[in-house]
C-alpha cells in the first residue's frame, strides 16, 4: 500500500512538472509568434476617444497601474499608470497603452474570449452607497430622464488580471465590457 501511494504520489509530481514545462513552452512559442504593430496613430492620437468621451459618464477606460516593466519584442512599457483601450485593425486585436491622451504602446492580443455572464457581479466589488450617495443616484437618473439631449451611459465594466507564468513572463488580460483580451510580455 505504501509503494502504490509513494508511486501515485511521484506519478502526479512528474505530471505537474511535465505540465509546467510544456505550458512554459507553449507561451514561449505564443510570445515569438506575435508581431509587434506595424502601425501608429497620426500624433498619438486615438481618432475614437473623443467619440467614447462623449457617448459616456465617465472614463469608459480601465486604469492599469504597474510596478514592474513590461517588455514586449523592442518595446518596454515602464512602470507608471495608463489607461488601456483595445482596438481592432486589420482583423487584429491591440490592446492601446494611454499616458495623458496620447497613445504610447500598441501590444497585440494572443488570444480573444467572451466573459463569463456573471463574472462582474462575482468578482468586482460594488462600494456600499451612503443614503447621500444613494439621493445623489435618484437625482442623476431623474435628470437624466428629463433631460432628453443628454443620451451619456455608464461606462462598461472592465477589470485587469496580471499574472506571472513562471520566471519569464506576465499575462496581462483585460476584462472589458462582454470581452477578455491577453497579452503576454517577457520578464526582464
Amino acid at each position: 500500500m505504501k509503494r502504490f501511494l509513494v508511486l501515485l504520489i511521484s506519478c502526479l509530481c512528474l505530471q505537474s512538472a511535465v505540465f509546467a514545462y510544456t505550458s512554459q513552452e507553449s507561451y514561449r512559442g505564443i510570445y515569438e509568434s506575435l508581431a509587434p504593430a506595424d502601425f501608429e496613430y497620426i500624433f498619438d492620437l486615438d481618432p475614437f476617444q473623443p467619440e467614447e468621451y462623449q457617448k459616456y459618464l465617465a472614463s469608459p477606460y480601465p486604469l492599469l497601474r504597474n510596478g514592474t516593466d513590461f517588455t514586449f519584442k523592442d518595446k518596454t512599457i515602464p512602470p507608471g499608470y495608463y489607461l488601456l483601450t483595445p482596438r481592432k485593425k486589420d482583423g487584429v486585436q491591440y490592446v492601446l497603452f494611454k499616458q495623458e491622451g496620447k497613445v504610447r504602446y500598441i501590444i497585440p492580443t494572443y488570444k480573444t474570449e467572451l466573459v463569463e455572464p456573471l463574472f462582474y457581479e462575482r468578482h468586482v466589488p460594488t462600494p456600499k452607497k451612503t443614503v447621500w450617495d444613494k439621493m445623489g443616484d435618484f437625482g442623476n437618473k431623474f435628470v437624466a430622464k428629463t433631460a432628453k439631449n443628454s443620451k451619456r451611459t455608464a461606462p462598461p465594466k472592465a477589470y485587469i488580471d496580471v499574472n506571472e507564468i513562471g520566471n519569464e513572463f506576465w499575462e496581462v488580460i483585460l476584462y472589458y465590457d462582454s470581452q477578455k483580451y491577453f497579452m503576454i510580455f517577457e520578464r526582464n
